[in-house]
């Protein structure tokens, strides 16, 4: 790899916060992880803007870290691009002092608020925004935090990236694929949603300015930051999952991503806007649609709780470990059945894993079989839905780690023959790193452009060939 500068790549997701350091060329260095702690009670999980930047803080110094030992110097660092969760996000006053906790995207608050809207906004929200009416969103908590005695007026939104890149040395910015996730935006105009805004009681200013993926926001700096990084360029790369998509090779018009993590997820790339119509629909079949992280596309993204199930599975037949893992692999590939069993808990509306049982003989073999086969279901009817709505895909690419198993692939070949695997087990934090290294270029050429030689596209990626699991899963 070159012995030059190198661009580091966050992902700020609900689990762990991933710090990717990676070469000017596009070799990986080295990864480190800090754990996502979130406070929970009563139902309620919640976390604080100061222990999100604390953990990307030791995430970046872990990783810069173990990046000098395996090159023997202390690397410089020419930018840094941040992605991560969407929904979640800090709530800033005009003197950047944090006025909320940081809820959870996943937490159930603002239900009652979101009920009580008028009749009008809750017709209209799936087809402006392309999200479910669902307290995941951006909107419902703030209106929860208004119902709690929050003050909103003349207060700043910051999505998670957007806030920890601030705290970074960034200026205040929006970036267009975290802004689709706040139901605060109106996807056919681009801008804040009058009627979301006219809600909460502020103005568009709610919102910062909406900047590409890959902006140039400013240096690093500050007392806190690791050596090394005082002078990066500073980038949003915006949601997780695009940008996951985007570190993978799927970006092509058309492509497909399955994204095989702790919630796996498939995204399709749209060349073509939207109606509001085909946003409506979308919904309705458990879909969502935005912008992307690239300027000219947007993207369709289906969630399911697949890897939920996977690993629950595994627990349930004491699979923990790799030996045990390879074991299941093996009894796949040579053919397990699944005759007997049946697993449910995928759905996004599921709230538990279900694994039931019928007549005897049934191996451990037979259960990780039906758990696949579910699982798998699952993503093509999310696909049969997405191809229904946009038109038929191009090529599909899939990664994570739940794609380091055998049966996994096997399985995915099987409801996508035309599937290939992404060599990127964190493709969310090399794509924010590509969108660092093209600032650091200084943004020569359109992403894509500068993406066709530093990300491999869908068609050079391996395909299937079993090979024994390795290391930890997803």
């Amino acid at each position: 790899m070159s012995t030059g500068e190198v661009v580091v790549g966050v992902d700020i997701g609900t689990t762990s916060t991933k710090v990717l350091v990676v070469g000017t060329d596009g070799t990986e260095v080295v990864e480190h992880r800090v754990a996502t702690t979130w406070t929970v009670r009563s139902g309620w999980s919640e976390t604080s803007a100061e222990a999100l930047v604390a953990a990307t803080l030791t995430a970046l110094d872990g990783a810069l870290a173990a990046a000098a030992a395996v090159l023997d110097r202390t690397p410089h660092v020419a930018g840094v691009g941040v992605c991560g969760m969407g929904e979640s996000g800090v709530l800033i006053g005009d003197d950047g002092s944090v006025r909320a906790p940081v809820i959870a995207w996943f937490d159930p608050r603002g239900t009652a608020e979101l009920a009580a809207l008028p009749v009008e906004v809750r017709d209209a929200y799936p087809a402006t925004t392309g999200l479910p009416l669902s307290p995941l969103s951006t909107l419902a908590k703030l209106l929860w935090l208004r119902e709690h005695g929050v003050r909103l007026e003349r207060g700043c939104w910051l999505n998670v990236p957007e806030y920890v890149a601030h705290r970074l040395g960034a200026e205040r910015a929006g970036e267009p694929s975290l802004a689709s996730r706040t139901g605060l935006l109106d996807q056919a105009s681009g801008l804040p949603w009058r009627a979301a805004l006219d809600a909460l009681g502020v103005g568009p200013d709610l919102l910062p300015p909406l900047v590409p993926a890959g902006t140039d926001l400013g240096r690093a700096h500050g007392d806190d930051l690791p050596r090394g990084l005082v002078g990066a360029k500073v980038v949003v790369a915006g949601h997780d999952h695009p940008v996951a998509s985007f570190g993978a090779g799927a970006w092509g018009p058309e492509d497909l991503f399955d994204s095989c993590g702790t919630a796996e997820s498939v995204l399709r790339v749209v060349s073509r806007p939207m109606t509001g119509v085909q946003r409506a629909l979308l919904v309705a079949s458990g879909l969502t649609a935005g912008r992307h992280v690239l300027e000219d596309r947007q993207v369709v993204a289906g969630p399911t709780r697949g890897g939920i199930v996977l690993r629950r599975v595994l627990s349930i037949l004491g699979a923990t470990d790799s030996e045990a893992r390879d074991a299941l692999d093996t009894a796949w590939v040579a053919g397990a059945r699944d005759a007997g069993v049946t697993v449910s808990g995928a759905a996004m509306t599921d709230e538990e894993v279900v694994v039931r049982a019928v007549g005897d003989g049934i191996t451990p073999a037979d259960v990780w079989s039906a758990a696949l086969a579910h699982v798998s279901a699952t993503v093509g009817h999310l696909v049969a839905s997405i191809d229904a709505q946009v038109g038929p895909r191009r090529a599909v690419v899939a990664a994570g780690g739940w794609t380091r198993m055998a049966s996994v692939r096997g399985q995915k070949l099987l409801a996508l023959p035309d599937v290939t695997f992404s060599p990127r087990q964190q493709a969310g934090a090399f794509g924010a790193a590509t969108f660092a290294a093209w600032a650091a270029a200084g943004r020569r050429g359109t992403a894509v452009e500068f993406a066709a030689g530093f990300v491999p596209q869908a068609e050079q990626h391996p395909r299937y060939h079993p090979a024994p699991t390795q290391g930890a899963l997803a």
